[in-house]
């Protein structure tokens, strides 16, 4: 699939990588790229594929995991993380647990050796984890329920896999990141109650949908100015003070402070956008009906490209001078944006 013609700065050419027969028949959730050639890719029931050629050649990883894999990151030491949900094998959750689910324990993986060995903790919930920031010392987490439990978020902290400490955030979290021993956290507002009222900015600031911690994830605060409809859905930071937030009905909001303050810039488009990534051509996110929005000056300005595709694009990652995305239909792209930011 390659594009019609149009002018390189508006049209990226785009490639449909061909996957092997476990990824088409199980669902793609995440996609992690450390440069052009070098790539990973998780989905339902313990998937996990690795490249090195781009995509032309894929090797599925054994895990010893039957979770549904929802976030995979690697960085260029071939250090990586994933995280994942509702494995049949997983050992029952603790504590506040939602009972219209399987009631097993959530999944955090780690390799230090670009996947060829890993080693496994289980999470105490049974909610979702679809959000995950990490580094060589540790892996931040967010567990989120679902649409219809997305006040019931907690955090779970962990330190080379030793999970430390767990700590309510009273509302969905949908994407995180961290930069050194700054971490963000976004998500939804808070929208159910809780008698007494606990005593935290975290639940007394309702309206905020972001969170921002100091200190790797231990103590945690609401951010200023990130009220607003519908949900945040993915941040990424761009420098030690920039980061960048999208979400629903096309929003997107930036930070130059760590995420302590967010004020909102103007998008191009309405659909919903549902991932970000930053590449050698600038930042890319993309969301809903295959719609894609880049920015070349650090999240300040965007304008809309067109990925010839109309499937739901759920996950990116920037690898080189290309963008991987994966879509909600099992597919995974590969998007050259002509020009340099």
């Amino acid at each position: 699939m390659r594009g019609r013609g149009a002018e390189p700065e508006q049209q990226p050419l785009v490639t449909l990588i061909q996957l092997p027969q476990a990824a088409r028949s199980g669902g793609i959730r995440g996609v992690s790229f450390i440069d052009a050639l070098n790539g990973w890719i998780v989905g339902d029931k313990g998937l996990c594929l690795r490249t090195s050629d781009g995509g032309a050649n894929w090797t599925r990883l054994d895990l010893g995991s039957g979770a549904t894999l929802r976030a995979v990151r690697f960085n260029s030491d071939g250090e990586g993380w994933i995280c994942g949900d509702s494995d049949p094998d997983a050992p029952p959750a603790r504590g506040h647990v939602l009972t219209d689910r399987p009631v097993n324990a959530a999944q955090l993986l780690h390799t230090r050796d670009g996947g060829a060995n890993w080693e496994s903790v289980w999470m105490p919930t049974n909610f979702n984890v679809p959000a995950m920031a990490a580094t060589a010392q540790g892996a931040v987490l967010g567990s989120f329920g679902g649409d219809a439990h997305s006040d019931g978020s907690t955090f779970v902290y962990g330190a080379d896999l030793n999970l430390q400490k767990r700590q309510r955030a009273f509302r969905g979290l949908l994407g995180m990141a961290m930069q050194g021993e700054r971490v963000i956290g976004v998500g939804s507002a808070v929208s159910v109650g809780f008698f007494p009222p606990p005593q935290t900015p975290l639940f007394a600031q309702k309206n905020c949908r972001a969170i921002w911690s100091a200190d790797g994830g231990q103590t945690w605060e609401p951010s200023a100015a990130s009220g607003g409809r519908g949900k945040l859905r993915a941040v990424i930071f761009i420098s030690q003070k920039v980061a960048v937030a999208v979400g629903d009905n096309g929003e997107v909001c930036r930070s130059a402070d760590s995420g302590e303050t967010w004020e909102q810039v103007r998008s191009p488009t309405q659909e919903n956008l549902l991932a970000l990534a930053s590449g050698d051509s600038g930042l890319l996110a993309v969301g809903g009906k295959g719609v894609a929005v880049r920015s070349r000056d650090a999240g300040k300005t965007w304008e809309a490209i067109a990925p010839e595709t109309k499937d739901n694009l759920i996950s990116a990652s920037g690898g080189g001078k290309f963008f991987y995305v994966t879509s909600a239909q099992g597919t995974l792209l590969r998007l050259r944006v002509p020009g340099n930011p």
